[in-house]
């Protein structure tokens, strides 16, 4: 280890002196863990480091937090292993050193980056601890790494390489990387380039799994080729990050820009997905990892921005970062001195001006006065991860304010409480609501759990969850924010919320935005056709008031009516209960939504139809060989080509399609109309306006027939890179000799997806026979007896399998033949399948 606490122990040095060494030993962070009250204590941090709790809290939940927020993502499982509650103790008797246990991973610094730890753990009452607890100690080791960086160049082809786009991964693409800066360059200065894909998630999530490895593939594709014309690197970090190691040239960095927003604009949608490009240029005396993390710290100053897309890194970057970890010391301070109080903003229903509820919102009031402004100071916590301590704070203070306003006879009104994406990702928000709720006995109705809207798109299942869970417990839970990022009405639907609150950026349009309007008034008939109730946010004008009146909007939220107020001004607007309404937030149910409805301009304009209908044509077959294009939506036309080339291919199509589909081109068309109502679909081959062959998935509805005429709808979906994708896999499968079996999580086990199969000829078996056996348990039958066992523990990752096995499978002449089955873990970033198992034939 590299504060030597081994060699100390293997010499003469007592148990009290390697704790009295460990103390002086100038670690940066000390804390203490009570693994029977599961209780984490920081006795110390120093200040400007590393990112880590500041506060007393339940180690359980942190341990988790802090993995999730803070570790280096290929070290999460190093971490975890070390701190795993269940067994340490028990771990800590059987080390070879008994009492001391040590790891080494990287964990992130205040200014976004990663430096390498080591943390050193301390057990028993020989060390001078209570029973049940334990020391552990962080020391920063980023130097004693930085001198072991020191691979060749000729080292960098062995390197591992991520399987999606065949970039190097981050503990190889380093010191590979590390190597090449450290030699000159004759002309001009390196420069490392950190690429992050906004919404990478929200992508998958809109466009599907498949789409979104396409796309992955197309951005390796692009820096592979940038790496290559330019002697540079790239590498994949993780999900939506990328690195590029390049000559700095400003102009070929902004043409880089526009090939990566290419890939992402053939999707037909790319505002949100942009990509951001953070850039470092190399100076005397830092690492390429610091040169890492001021790249990345720069990229993340441009995400939401999307004017500028590239950023060059400036000292002043990290002052700024160094300024908000002060300020995140003085709200810590702040807490325990009470300065951080909450405000409550009514909440009111338009036809009578009652209050039917109100939102609490945090205000920062130091002692001579001064008001902090939430915006500078919530960004921060959130930023950092920290706000949950504000949250949970604020609750439990609401939640003593209405217990003691029901003691003195008073009648509540329900408060709203801000949920983070933080809160839901760190602890279990509704046992926490749940046990506030029943500690201080008030009814779950009094308290309305508010999610923003950017949450629910980060993470939906994780979301759809904690909502589920807080409606169990009698919650009722808002969607806040509604409108401000990328909600659909498919989500609106699915998520079960109560409540919606309506961003009030919609109120604040030109008079003249006449489209503005009319989107906003389709966003309120839209939540009124689901059954929800809705709160319209930033009512400031009797404008506002009558507008929303004219919508049919009950409730509203704004300065119009109240601005957030101390609780003593607020417990006199209500203390009489005349202002109170009897009811909250209600509805009252519409019947359910039609199809028809979508026809009616009030509710949905053309926009709004374009997103959820995709592209869409009308066509007219005359039952014989000609088909044309009667009608198209502007989707349809980005995905077949340009205004001008389409408009003289809309008549007689079918010479466009490849010769071996027209046939069956036409047999959709015949199969519609002979049954109306039933979707006929399949992939066609198209010939664009340059002459290449495009795959495309047409799906067709039969409408009516008209004289001669037969009328279709039908939607286009292009296959093109998904199918060269897979074609690229059978390729794979002539030069390899395994086979490569992609695992993803199911209820109660594995489902297994054979992605690359050249095991024909050894094994007499065909791809669909090896997968069905694998489904089955099959292929077991077929392992000798002695080795089934251990191969069937690794092919179910069961606890204490082995990474790789040596076994032997009856082929396809009755032989065995020897092979070897490996565990591949991809990471946490592929949480649709985290693992991959390799099948290869011994040489």
């Amino acid at each position: 280890m590299s504060i030597d606490v081994y060699s100390l122990m293997s010499g003469d040095k007592r148990p009290l002196e390697i704790r009295e060494y460990l103390d002086s030993a100038g670690y940066d962070v000390l804390a203490e863990v009570d693994i029977e009250k599961d209780r984490l204590r920081v006795l110390h941090r120093t200040d400007g480091k590393f990112r880590v709790p500041v506060h007393e809290s339940r180690y359980s939940e942190q341990r988790a937090y802090i993995s999730n927020r803070f570790i280096y993502p290929e070290d999460k499982r190093i971490y975890l292993d070390l701190t795993e509650p269940e067994t340490l103790i028990r771990r800590m008797g059987e080390s070879k050193y008994p009492g001391i246990l040590g790891a080494q991973f990287r964990v992130k610094t205040v200014d976004g980056g990663h430096r390498w730890a080591e943390e050193v753990l301390l057990y028993g009452e020989e060390f001078g601890l209570p029973k049940d607890c334990y020391r552990f100690y962080l020391f920063d080791i980023q130097l004693q790494k930085n001198r072991r960086l020191s691979l060749a160049f000729s080292d960098a082809g062995k390197q591992r390489r991520d399987s999606s786009t065949g970039l190097m991964v981050g503990d190889s693409f380093f010191p590979a990387a590390e190597a090449m800066v450290s030699v000159p360059l004759d002309e001009g200065k390196w420069c490392l380039v950190f690429i992050s894909v906004e919404h990478l998630k929200l992508f998958r999530e809109w466009f599907g799994r498949e789409k979104s490895d396409a796309l992955l593939a197309s951005i390796g594709g692009v820096l592979r080729r940038e790496a290559a014309e330019t002697s540079g690197l790239a590498g994949h970090l993780w999900d939506d990050d990328f690195l590029l190691l390049t000559v700095y040239d400003q102009a070929r960095l902004v043409q880089l820009y526009e090939r990566l927003h290419n890939e992402i604009k053939a999707y037909g949608i790319s505002v949100g997905f942009l990509p951001a490009l953070g850039i470092c240029l190399e100076e005397p005396g830092v690492s390429l990892l610091s040169m890492a993390d001021r790249a990345s710290l720069s990229a993340a100053s441009i995400r939401g921005n999307f004017h500028s897309r590239i950023s060059l890194y400036r000292p002043e970057m990290g002052d700024r970062t160094r300024q908000e970890y002060q300020l995140l010391s003085q709200l810590q301070q702040a807490l325990k001195n009470r300065e951080l109080i909450f405000y409550l903003q009514p909440q009111v229903n338009v036809e009578d001006g009652k209050i039917v509820g109100a939102e609490a919102l945090v205000r920062w009031i130091q002692p001579n006065g001064n008001l902090v402004p939430p915006g500078q100071f919530i960004p921060v916590l959130e930023r950092y991860g920290f706000i949950s301590e504000l949250d949970r704070y604020i609750w439990r203070g609401v939640c003593a304010w209405l217990r003691g306003w029901i003691d003195a006879g008073h009648a509540p009104v329900p408060i709203s409480l801000n949920i983070s994406q933080t809160d839901i990702l760190t602890f279990d928000v509704p046992q926490a609501l749940g046990a506030l709720a029943a500690e201080f006995r008030l009814s779950p109705d009094l308290l309305k759990p508010e999610i923003t809207e950017s949450v629910y798109v980060s993470d939906v299942e994780i979301v759809r969850s904690t909502v589920a869970k807080l409606r169990e417990k009698g919650f009722r839970v808002f969607m806040d924010d509604f409108g401000s990022g990328y909600s659909s009405l498919n989500m609106l639907s699915s998520l079960g919320v109560d409540v919606v609150k309506l961003d009030a950026h919609f109120l604040h349009l030109d008079q003249g935005d006449e489209r503005g309007r009319q989107i906003l008034e389709a966003v309120v008939n839209m939540t009124r056709r689901l059954s929800l109730p809705l709160v319209v946010e930033g009512v400031e004008t009797e404008e506002h008031v009558r507008f929303l009146s004219t919508l049919g909007c009950r409730y509203v939220q704004g300065f119009h009516y109240y601005r957030p107020m101390p609780v003593k001004d607020f417990e006199a607007l209500i203390g009489d209960g005349k202002l109170v309404a009897d009811a909250g937030v209600t509805f009252q149910a519409h019947q359910p939504l039609r199809v028809r409805e979508f026809l009616d301009r009030n509710i949905y304009s053309d926009e709004m139809l374009n997103e959820m209908l995709g592209s869409v044509a009308f066509y007219a077959w005359d039952g014989a060989g000609k088909v044309d294009i009667l009608r198209y939506n502007e989707h349809f036309l980005q995905v077949v080509g340009d205004q001008e080339s389409f408009a003289e291919r809309r008549s007689d199509i079918l010479r466009f399609i490849v010769e071996a589909d027209r046939s069956r081109f036409l047999t959709m068309f015949r199969e519609a109309e002979a049954e109306p109502g039933v979707e006929k679909a399949g992939i066609i081959g198209v010939y664009r306006s340059d002459g290449i062959p495009g795959r495309f998935l047409i799906r067709l509805h039969f409408l009516e027939k008209q004289g001669t005429q037969r009328l279709y709808f039908g939607n286009l979906y292009e296959f093109t890179e998904f199918l060269s994708l897979q074609s690229e896999l059978r390729l794979l499968s002539f030069i390899h000799r395994e086979a490569v079996i992609f695992l993803s999580p199911r209820p109660g086990g594995w489902a297994y997806h054979v992605a690359v199969y050249a095991l024909r000829k050894c094994l007499g078996m065909g791809r669909e026979d090896f997968q069905q056996a694998l489904d089955t348990g099959a292929l077991a039958e077929r392992v000798e007896p002695e080795g089934r066992e251990a191969f069937q523990a690794l092919l179910e990752l069961r606890p204490g399998a082995p990474e790789s096995l040596h076994l032997r499978i009856t082929g396809a002449d009755g032989a065995k033949v020897p092979m070897i089955l490996r565990r591949i873990d991809l990471g946490d970033a592929e949480e649709d399948m985290p693992y991959a198992l390799v099948l290869t034939p011994e040489e």
